[in-house]
């Protein structure tokens, strides 16, 4: 269940829970950002995955990121806009920020994606796939001027902006698995 009550606002507009998805909009007019904290850690050294549904009204400009509170500083985001067509992955390398990578596979507004964004200390890789589980992008490793910096979910568009997320997920990630001997028989017929 998600509550957002756990949850840290960042900048203009609300986060609400509506029909069981967390609902993030942004005010019209000035920068309109409303972000919410997912974690309040360094990455440096860490390894986490993250998995999470989204879709957009038409103007998503982010949807998960790392940055400072303030928000005076992004170090990468993952998102896409409907209005400019494909996926984009931004990073702060050499302390310039900018698209990394670019998809030509079109970003349609009112759509579920499905989105797996890998986090070690200094790269990412964002997976982005359809509601059904079919591969739609694979950014694969960017490099990110480490810092330390805010995980954070919402949006950093300049105007009115919808989102929707769902089955929000964070985990360590370990690579490879860790092997194991023979396990034998789960299941057993009584």
């Amino acid at each position: 269940m998600l509550d957002p009550s756990k949850w840290t606002e960042w900048g203009s507009g609300s986060a609400t829970v509506s029909g069981g998805y967390a609902f993030i909009s942004s005010n019209s007019g000035g920068l309109g950002k409303s972000i919410r904290e997912l974690t309040d850690r360094d990455l440096t050294n860490r390894r986490i995955i993250t998995r999470l549904k989204v879709k957009t009204a038409s103007t998503l400009t982010g949807s998960i990121f790392y940055a400072t509170s303030d928000l005076s500083a992004k170090y990468w985001s993952v998102g896409g806009k409907p209005l400019e067509g494909g996926w984009r992955v931004y990073t702060r390398q050499g302390g310039v920020y900018d698209v990394r990578y670019a998809s030509s596979n079109t970003v349609w507004g009112n759509v579920w994606y499905k989105q797996h964004t890998t986090i070690l200390a200094s790269s990412i890789r964002n997976v982005r796939y359809n509601d059904d589980y079919t591969l739609r992008d694979d950014s694969s490793w960017i490099s990110y001027d480490a810092a330390v910096a805010k995980l954070m979910l919402g949006n950093e568009y300049n105007g009115y902006d919808q989102e929707y997320f769902d089955y929000i997920w964070i985990a360590k990630y370990v690579s490879p698995e860790p092997s194991h001997g023979v396990w034998g028989i789960e299941e057993v017929w009584l």
